[in-house]
């Protein structure tokens, strides 16, 4: 499946390190939607990670196959 693309599509993690996946929440700030609402199981997206601390510094950009039976983003190599 191609690359699925959705507007204002965010979500939290505790997942850290560069492991081959990372278990969103399903929580989504105000004004947002999560990975749950925006894609269906099995959907390619490209995604930017950003560790939210305002120094640009931790930022991680890639592509990644959703799994929303378990609310895995497993990362594409």
């Amino acid at each position: 499946m191609g690359n699925v693309y959705a507007n204002c599509v965010e979500d939290t993690t505790t997942t850290t390190g560069t492991g081959g996946s990372f278990v969103l929440d399903g929580s989504a700030p105000a004004g947002a939607q999560t990975f749950i609402a925006a894609l269906d199981d099995g959907d390619a997206v490209t995604y930017e990670i950003d560790d939210l601390d305002d120094s640009g510094t931790d930022v991680e950009v890639g592509t990644a196959t959703w799994a929303e039976s378990t609310t895995i983003l497993g990362r594409n190599a």
